[in-house]
């Protein structure tokens, strides 16, 4: 299977905004480009194409969710603003439905681009 992966939005300007795109099949995870960061909202959507359970979570370098369950169990989007930005952690989307593969955004914001408070 060939992994697609697409950085959008990945000027300078945008340094604190991350997009990805990628193509999946349910349970395959898209990570973010940028590793781990100081980020404070996520989301993923599968939109327009009807997916659904999508997920988007942000996971420390020891191993600790701080999202929450991190899905939106029926639905085709999901964001969230996270609880501060310490400890650093990386983002991810996925879908968690039936079907085949199709393609999943993702967007991973710091508090200089956010509306959630820090």
């Amino acid at each position: 299977m060939a992994v697609v992966i697409m950085l959008l939005g990945a000027s300078s300007a945008d340094a604190d905004i991350e997009r990805i795109s990628c193509h999946r099949g349910s349970a395959d995870k898209c990570w973010s480009i940028e590793g781990y960061r100081a980020w404070i909202e996520i989301y993923g959507s599968t939109y327009p194409y009807t997916r659904y359970n999508v997920c988007a979570k942000a996971i420390t370098a020891a191993g600790n969710y701080r999202t929450g369950s991190g899905c939106f169990v029926n639905s085709t989007y999901y964001g969230a603003c996270l609880n501060g930005t310490s400890p650093l952690s990386r983002a991810y989307v996925y879908w968690a439905g039936t079907g085949s593969a199709t393609w999943i955004d993702g967007e991973f914001r710091t508090p200089a681009h956010s509306g959630c408070a820090s």
